[in-house]
Order: structure tokens, then sequence, then C-alpha cells
């Protein structure tokens, strides 16, 4: 599945299709994550987050920056985590309801993950931050 994923966004790219490049490219670095390769899952998140910044996609925003989370509960950074949590709850209230790639691909949530492996206090703290960070300060986090 993941390489038929590769060989799509490979296309998408050539078809200039940057939409469908990015949500490919989100979902590859999740998987590139859970096998390890934080470096390269953070560039495709950047440019996944780059291109939804670009056309203001506030619902792809949030989906991605919920699937960040949930790739960096594989680097173990529980406190970044948290804070992405935090900004992409921030992110989605003013939107309403919406399905998430926790619902849609039946991933384990990473506040769950982050609360459980920080505790409550330092969780809460972590959330907070996210939550107060401007879009600025949350693409910053990715650097």
């Amino acid at each position: 599945a993941q390489e038929l994923q590769r060989e799509n966004v490979r296309a998408f790219r050539a078809g200039g299709e940057t939409f469908r490049v990015a949500i490919g490219s989100g979902f590859l670095s999740y998987l590139a994550a859970r096998e390890g390769r934080f470096d390269e899952a953070r560039a495709m998140q950047r440019e996944a987050l780059g291109i939804f910044r670009e056309t203001d996609d506030r619902h792809s925003m949030v989906r991605q920056l919920m699937l960040t989370a949930a790739a960096d509960v594989f680097a173990g950074d529980l406190e970044q985590v948290a804070r992405l949590c935090g900004a992409y709850d921030a992110m989605r209230e003013p939107l309403g309801e919406m399905a998430t790639p926790i619902d849609t691909l039946h991933l384990p949530d990473p506040a769950i993950q982050a609360r459980e492996g920080l505790g409550d206090e330092a969780f809460e703290r972590a959330y907070s931050q996210g939550r107060a960070l401007s879009l600025d300060e949350v693409f910053a986090l990715l650097e």
C-alpha cells in the first residue's frame, strides 16, 4: 500500500495536482514516521501543510496537524504531540464537527497517548501552549 501511495504522489506531482500531492504526502508522512524515518516524515508534513496554508484550507490543515501529532508519537516527543493536539483542537473548534484521520484511518488518538506518557499536568501545560499558538508559530514547531 505504501509503494502504491508513493506512485500516486509521483503521478499527482507530475500532473500538477498539488492538493492531491498534499493529501498523499500527509498520509505517507505518518507511514514514514512509523518506520522511524522522521526527517523524511517532517519534510512531507511541511510540504502538505504549506499547500493547505496557501489555499487557506483550514479543514485540511487540521487533519494534517492531527496526522503530524500521531506521527510524532513514534518519535517519542510527547510534549510536541501535546502542543500539536492543542493547536489542532484550537483550529478545529470554529470549523465544527469534521472527520479526522483518527476516525477515518482508525489511528490511535495522539492526545490520549501523550497524556498517558506525560501525565495530566505536563500534558495540560503543553496542550495549553499549543492552543495559544498562532498559525505561524504552529508552522515553526515543524522546522
